[in-house]
């Protein structure tokens, strides 16, 4: 596969929960590079035994961008051939400003001054989303319509083998 980091490929054995906080037109992303590779990502991250995707996503907001969001609800459901999907769920901004969480694996990184290591959470416009390098493609396109009805007509469940997910050109 082309163009698409190894770190989303070769996911972990345990499904994903990502946070979704849209306030005042902007979207919570996580902007990453990683050698070649520049992408952005929904904050979030392994759900352990005995978790929530919603309490992942809180959880993983708070770790990674330093801001505390409520969830919501789910929103999308993005499964795939080795039972390691993501669950999306819509979640309120409650405070915070956007950093690297204190004494997470990214923070470190960044403190290493690697120039192939970058991870900057960060605010961007809703309607910049089409242009960005969001993953997984997948669930972008859908959100960019859902975003104008509010997500009424969610939640939706897609499957998607790992080797037909969507690449940026």
């Amino acid at each position: 596969m082309r163009d698409v980091p190894k770190q989303l490929l070769e996911r972990k054995d345990r499904p994903i929960g990502r946070a979704v906080v849209i306030h005042n037109g902007k979207v919570l992303l996580f902007h990453r590079r990683n050698g070649a590779y520049e992408y952005y990502v929904f904050p979030g991250g392994g759900i352990d035994p005995g978790e929530t995707a919603e309490r992942v996503a809180v959880r993983e907001t708070l770790e990674e961008t330093s801001c505390v969001v409520r969830a919501l609800r789910i929103i999308y459901t993005h499964n795939n051939d080795r039972n390691t999907g993501q669950t999306f769920v819509l979640c309120e901004y409650v405070s915070g400003i956007p950093k690297l969480g204190k004494g997470t694996e990214e923070e470190a990184n960044m403190q290493k001054e690697n120039p192939d290591q970058f991870y900057e959470p960060r605010w961007y416009d809703v309607v910049e989303l089409s242009k960005l390098k969001v993953y997984p493609i997948e669930i972008l396109e859908l959100m960019i319509n859902d975003i104008k009805n509010n997500f009424a007509d969610c939640p939706k469940t897609i499957f998607t083998k790992i080797s037909e997910l969507k690449q940026w050109e």
